[in-house]
């Protein structure tokens, strides 16, 4: 690592371009798992998610990486998880249990990518009784423009 890049930035670099071995040394050598970037309040779990590394926001958030923590545009990796078609990120964020507002950002987020499996997980998310009001719902439909 050149002696200008701080340890947080390398963890956040480790994130966007290295394999998850760099990360966990990283860890391990004792790295602040939530220090932010300087230029826009970032952590390196927010960037793993929004580049959909899923073993990197695995490994950070079993580091103790904050889910919650929100950047300078108040969005948490919860939020930058709906970018991408893999659900994987956005369910172990869901599992730490995301504040209601959060939930609602990234329900949004996921509705202007036209993510779908993102926005039914979110939904799963805020409602239990989702996934069967969902059914009923499609066939309702399907009912209404069959006739």
């Amino acid at each position: 690592m050149p002696p200008f890049i701080s340890k947080p930035t390398a963890l956040g670099y480790a994130v966007m371009f290295s394999p998850v071995s760099e990360i966990k040394r990283l860890i391990a050598e004792g790295v602040d798992v939530n220090a932010l970037f300087p230029y826009d309040g970032k952590t390196a779990l927010i960037v793993a998610a929004k580049q959909g590394r899923c073993a990197a926001v695995h490994r950070l958030l079993a580091a103790g990486a904050n889910p919650n923590h929100t950047d300078m545009r108040d969005n948490t990796a919860l939020v930058y998880a709906t970018h991408h078609s893999s659900t994987t990120a956005l369910r172990m964020l869901l599992a730490t249990a995301p504040a209601g507002e959060q939930i609602s950002r990234a329900l949004v987020r996921a509705a202007e990518c036209g993510r779908v499996r993102a926005m039914t997980l979110l939904l799963a998310a805020t409602n239990p009784l989702w996934p069967q009001q969902s059914r009923a719902l499609t066939a309702a439909v399907r009912h209404c423009t069959t006739r």
